[in-house]
């Protein structure tokens, strides 16, 4: 084994939710980490390869779950905007006990000025741009690498609101708190995606151009939503990256991250 796995409890709130770390071993760790979380009605073994393949390379990171996503864990959200507003600390959360944990395997202090790096899949990717806006994260040097997050153009249903997914919808929304519901927590997401703000670092979007979810220049929307708030962004298109298999994504994340 190349890497150690050590499993990790959040706060959040009163309660707490769960996290895996993944830190190097037999190989030089990089002066830098990584903070990762999954999408919406998931959980965060959806990105157990992301952790994997960036500990080949000597990148330490960290997943976690959602609190109410039942296929992670049984915390309960009982609040929406509750949510909104402390959901995305979580990646500090996360980010802390990865640091605490990297200093202690490697008898060394993180450097404030080595770069860190949040993201995730869907709701994680969109959160984690949230998450750089933190003012915990102000002195750090931060960028996003965000997959399957896109726009729906305005007027148009979104894929998990229509006929198609009515029956995977059924079965999903019972996979979440009650307050988590679709048709309450979709639009709480268009709501985010369009009130996106300037951040504090560079954001790579990378989205499968068989990728139904985010549906045909879906993310070049959001590249250019939030290139006008002013913030640089860059995008990648696996041909073959589906929105439910980002998993798939482990070896176009460690390519960028190698730049």
């Amino acid at each position: 084994m190349n890497h150690k796995i050590i499993k990790a409890s959040l706060p959040y709130r009163d309660q707490e939710t769960q996290a895996l770390l993944f830190l190097p071993q037999h190989t030089e760790p990089q002066q830098r980490l990584a903070v990762f979380s999954h999408g919406y009605t998931s959980h965060k073994g959806d990105l157990l390869s992301w952790g994997n393949r960036l500990a080949e390379e000597g990148l330490a990171s960290i997943i976690f779950d959602w609190p109410g996503h039942y296929l992670g864990n049984y915390s309960e959200v009982t609040d929406l905007d509750q949510f909104q507003t402390s959901a995305h600390r979580l990646f500090f959360e996360a980010f802390s006990v990865l640091r605490k944990n990297w200093e202690e395997l490697y008898g060394d202090s993180f450097n404030q000025n080595s770069p860190i790096v949040l993201g995730g899949h869907s709701l994680g990717a969109l959160l984690s741009l949230y998450a750089m806006t933190l003012p915990e994260f102000s002195d750090y040097k931060i960028s996003a690498v965000c997959v399957g997050l896109g726009i729906t153009p305005e007027g148009e249903e979104h894929l998990f609101q229509s006929k198609f997914f009515e029956k995977t919808m059924e079965v999903r929304q019972q996979l979440v708190s009650p307050a988590l519901h679709p048709k309450n927590f979709l639009p709480l997401i268009n709501k985010l995606k369009l009130e996106l703000p300037k951040l504090s670092g560079p954001v790579h979007l990378i989205t499968g151009e068989n990728d139904v979810i985010v549906g045909k220049n879906g993310s070049e929307r959001l590249l250019s939503l939030l290139e006008s708030a002013g913030n640089k962004v860059s995008l990648e298109k696996p041909k073959n990256l589906s929105h439910h298999q980002p998993e798939l994504a482990a070896t176009t994340i460690r390519n960028f991250l190698r730049l």
